[in-house]
């Protein structure tokens, strides 16, 4: 005797009262509930439950009836159902035959997928790809392609995995259109999974499902598996049937329009980001040589009345530190890292070099020790620069700058001011400002972050502001 379990298909027994009896494990992905659950369920219930519509379930009872009172020996339809939880129902073949059991129907439910008609799968396509495009980041373009698989397959089985390409491992980003629900279902790995195989080959795998599967497929007969780029992975599974050309090519179609639409989110993404830290530079570049360029510019007033050729030589350095300035800051505008080679550089002569450019005759500055750092001079000495000039300008008497180093690599600048209220700390390290400007501590951060250090911002030992600059 034929177990429902060696069926191909959903397969469920029906009785006289139109009730379930028995189902085998396929239904689970078509009814979104397991057998145990499906068994003693009458049609008008599922209804109820909201997995058939009404015209489904009409038509799926007159079947019964055709079969139980021997008007036909079998009856084939085509019905909606909204398994899963999905706002529109998938379609499916039915077909009811007399069981071998007394008085049951043998009701079997196969997946119809693209060839539901080919006009009105591309115009699911050409709505599924508007979304697509309209996506604000890569993790919705993933969501939405999960979406769309529905919508456009309509295929039970389908899941939206992204590629952790760090790892190499699949994680579950949606699954049957569904994007929450998903915490417990298990990642795959890229080198040794059958999913994985199609990032691999880098093309479309499709697969019959083994009865001993253990990747928990068995409720499937096929499995199609689309890369989607190296991003992520569309996976999609037939019950009862086995994926046809049209299914095919329009998975493909789906997984290229979700790869174009990652790139252009991807695209407007960087140049956003590149938009924005060359608009902040310009600012910058315009607060930082400020003072360089009022030095040169006084010093050359200065030998113009005095004759005093010292003051040229000093308008010649102001400049050039200008001309450091600009270089180096336009190369972290451009690509947020550091082009320049890191250069061994003594902190206690970076510090009175920027001490030289922002400090004051009324200020003091004290170091109390020194170490050599691996960094770009010119920026380095800029961070300091910002950082005496923020202890300078942004306290009521003139301060003692304090500057020495850290434990494990690094160092500190504080000075005995007022200091900073804790509140505040995280949205000056964010370029906020003190009085509004933010270009200084800005400029701080980034220099800071494309050396790849670590900022922060505390309470000095005298109550006024501490950066720390964590280098190691």
């Amino acid at each position: 005797m034929v177990t429902l379990d060696q069926v191909p298909g959903a397969v469920l027994l029906v009785d006289e009262s139109r009730t379930v009896t028995a189902a085998n494990n396929p239904c689970a992905v078509v009814f979104g509930m397991d057998s145990e659950t499906l068994r003693g369920r009458s049609l008008r219930t599922l209804q109820h439950d909201g997995v058939l519509d009404g015209s489904a379930r009409e038509c799926w009872e007159q079947a019964v009836s055709a079969v139980l009172t021997g008007a036909a020996e079998a009856v084939t339809e085509e019905i909606s159902m909204a398994s899963t939880g999905q706002e529109t129902g998938l379609r499916y073949t039915l077909r009811v035959t007399q069981s071998e059991q007394s008085g049951m129907a043998r009701c079997s439910l196969r997946s119809v997928g693209t060839s539901r008609g080919y006009e009105e799968t591309v115009t699911a396509l050409h709505h599924s790809t508007r979304e697509l495009m309209d996506a604000d980041d890569v993790e919705t373009v993933l969501r939405r392609t999960a979406a769309a698989a529905n919508d456009v397959l309509r295929f039970p089985g389908t899941a939206v995995r992204e590629h952790d390409s760090q790892r190499d491992m699949l994680h579950h980003i949606a699954f049957g259109g569904r994007v929450g629900d998903i915490e417990s279902r298990p990642s795959f790995s890229v080198e040794t999974s059958p999913h994985g195989r199609a990032i691999r080959r880098g093309e479309t795998v499709i697969e019959d499902v083994p009865d001993d599967d253990p990747y928990d497929r068995e409720a499937f007969t096929q499995t199609m598996y689309v890369p989607i780029g190296d991003i992520g992975l569309l996976s999609v599974g037939t019950v009862g049937t086995n994926f046809d050309e049209m299914d095919v090519q329009f998975a493909e179609i789906l997984a290229e329009n979700a790869t174009a639409a990652a790139r252009v989110v991807d695209t407007t993404s960087r140049l956003r980001a590149e938009r924005e830290r060359l608009d902040r530079f310009a600012s910058v570049i315009s607060h930082d040589i400020r003072n360089p360029l009022q030095t040169a510019m006084l010093s050359l007033d200065l030998a113009r009345e005095t004759g005093d050729t010292d003051r040229i030589e000093t308008a010649i350095e102001s400049l050039e530190r200008v001309e450091r300035i600009i270089e180096g800051t336009l190369t972290l505008a451009r690509s947020g890292e550091l082009d320049d080679e890191l250069i061994t550089s003594g902190l206690d002569e970076l510090v009175r070099s920027a001490w030289n450019v922002a400090g004051s005759d009324e200020a003091t500055l004290v170091v109390e020790d020194s170490e050599d750092i691996e960094c770009v001079p010119s920026l380095t000495q800029s961070l300091l620069e910002n950082l005496v000039r923020n202890a300078v300008e942004h306290n009521d008497q003139p301060p003692t700058v304090s500057v020495g180093t850290l434990d494990g690599g690094g160092f500190y600048v504080a000075d005995d001011g007022g200091g900073v209220p804790e509140a505040d700390r995280e949205r000056l390290l964010d370029g906020g400002g003190r009085d509004g400007d933010g270009f200084g501590l800005s400029i701080v951060h980034d220099i800071a972050e494309a050396h790849g250090w670590d900022l922060t911002l505390t309470e000095s030992a005298r109550g006024g502001a501490r950066f720390e600059v964590r280098t190691g």
